[in-house]
């Protein structure tokens, strides 16, 4: 009689974790579906946004450009100031963008580095 209670028990057990196997992958793909659908929202709204400020970007280079071709001045000393002023809007966001894709800066601010120390002080 206990042999056949320790079978059942086995057999029980088993099917305990098929079943909590399958729930696990279930969850898991859910989740994974879920991560799929948000970035891809995401990377909509990087799309929409990055047009949006090319379109603003466009425009108000448009509104300089004639402005200044409008302007009442040598044309020798404007267009100097055009490049001046468009030499310092493409370094600007140039050194923006360097700075923010700097790897050691995000692995700063992200706590991997206090993860990693962390981890290497307990060995």
């Amino acid at each position: 009689m206990n042999t056949l209670f320790q079978t059942l028990v086995f057999f029980l057990r088993l099917h305990l974790k098929k079943r909590v196997a399958r729930e696990v992958k279930r969850r898991s793909i859910l989740a994974y579906l879920r991560v799929l659908q948000a970035t891809r929202l995401t990377m909509i709204a990087i799309i929409v946004g990055f047009i949006f400020i090319q379109v603003l970007t466009f425009s108000f280079f448009g509104v300089l450009v004639t402005g200044f071709l409008i302007w009442n001045h040598d044309f020798n000393a404007k267009m100097e100031i055009l490049f001046w002023i468009f030499l310092g809007m493409f370094t600007l966001p140039a050194l923006l963008v360097l700075i923010g894709l700097s790897e050691s800066l995000w692995y700063r601010l992200s706590g991997a580095k206090n993860l990693v120390d962390s981890q290497c002080a307990d060995k």
